[in-house]
């Protein structure tokens, strides 16, 4: 057995001319975060919503997933062992086989981008009844989706009929700059769904710092926005021949981005968050609202209880029947919160 295939036997050895080890360990390290992430988010969601079903948001996020997985197994096959690595050690056919996975890799990073965010935008439908958040949200929606079907038919049209691989660039748009419209499109649309929960969350009728707590689990997603911004930095020396060192960071950020979009829908549902939310966002339920919107009942100014104590004292004309009745409605809606407490004290205990 010579040196070399000793040395083989041992696994591959990360050299200044080959870096894709350090690609691929860290492409496992952000599949296994963003599946324990989805895994404790639909946790959550069954043992905190037992009694409703999975909303289509659970459904994006989902699919998220699965595509962001499958554009992880395209890193990973050895197909694409090319990235990272010098190119005098890559051969033709290798090189063939690695943009073949490179392209199927660039489709599916756009299609689980898509419904990560879709999700996100799904999630703040199901809290606000008020018209100008749904109309905004929407209107976020409608322009990831647009960015979504501009860049996948650019992407697999992007040499016409022909794949990237054939070599003839002539036939090729130019491709630096549709992946920095690729990249500008992601990060606008993620800073987009940043600054909507701001929106969102402010009237809700809960102190500040709960609110700074809420709007701190939802800026968990500037992560992606910053992988978005070193993809784009590190992106034009991916189109010369560059040293691996060089590039290796535009493939490290593109697997942060794409992992991030996923794992940070699944962040907010972190405990911490949903004891956060205790004051109804979360739970909520038919015999404490009135409606399935949560900033509809959340939002500032008078509450049920104030509208019962104003009208008491605006009507004289209340016998004192109707005001037994009154109370009693109260002691029960009382006696409700108070079992609902002990509900999520003993779910506090459980999980701590």
């Amino acid at each position: 057995m010579t040196r070399l295939q000793y040395r083989g036997s041992l696994g591959v050895f990360v050299t200044s001319d080959n870096l894709n080890p350090i690609l691929q360990v860290t492409t496992w390290l952000l599949l296994a975060v963003t599946f324990l992430l989805l895994g404790f988010r639909l946790l959550t969601r069954l043992v905190l919503k037992a009694n409703r079903k999975f909303g289509i948001e659970e459904v994006f996020i989902i699919l998220a997933f699965i595509l962001g997985a499958g554009q992880s197994a395209t890193v990973l096959a050895p197909q694409a062992r090319i990235f990272a690595k010098d190119w005098s050690l890559v051969t033709a056919k290798e090189l063939i086989a690695g943009l073949k996975a490179q392209y199927a890799g660039d489709l599916l990073f756009i299609f689980s981008a898509c419904f990560a965010k879709l999700s996100v935008c799904a999630s703040f439908l199901a809290l606000s009844v008020d018209e100008k958040h749904r109309f905004v949200t929407y209107g976020i929606g409608s322009v990831v989706i647009a960015w979504s079907i501009s860049s996948i038919f650019g992407l697999s049209f992007r040499c016409g009929t022909y794949g990237t691989w054939h070599g003839d660039k002539t036939k090729c748009i130019n491709e630096l700059v549709f992946l920095k419209y690729v990249s500008i499109g992601n990060l606008v649309t993620d800073s987009l769904l940043i600054l909507l929960p701001a929106w969102v969350v402010c009237p809700i009728n809960m102190p500040l710092r709960q609110r700074a707590a809420i709007m701190l689990f939802f800026s968990a997603r500037i992560m992606v926005v910053i992988a978005v911004i070193v993809e784009l930095v590190f992106l034009p020396r991916l189109f010369r021949q560059a040293a691996p060192r060089e590039v290796l960071p535009y493939y490290i950020a593109v697997q942060a981005a794409q992992s991030g979009s996923v794992s940070t829908a699944c962040i907010t549902y972190f405990w911490p968050f949903m004891r956060s939310l205790r004051s109804g966002l979360f739970w909520q339920t038919k015999s404490t609202f009135t409606t399935k919107n949560t900033l509809a009942t959340l939002s500032r100014g008078p509450t049920e209880s104030s509208w019962i104590k104003t009208d008491e004292r605006k009507d004289s004309r209340v016998t004192s029947g109707e005001q037994d009745e009154i109370r009693v409605k109260e002691s029960v809606t009382s006696e409700r919160v108070d079992r609902e407490d002990e509900r999520i004290t003993s779910i506090e205990a459980h999980n701590y």
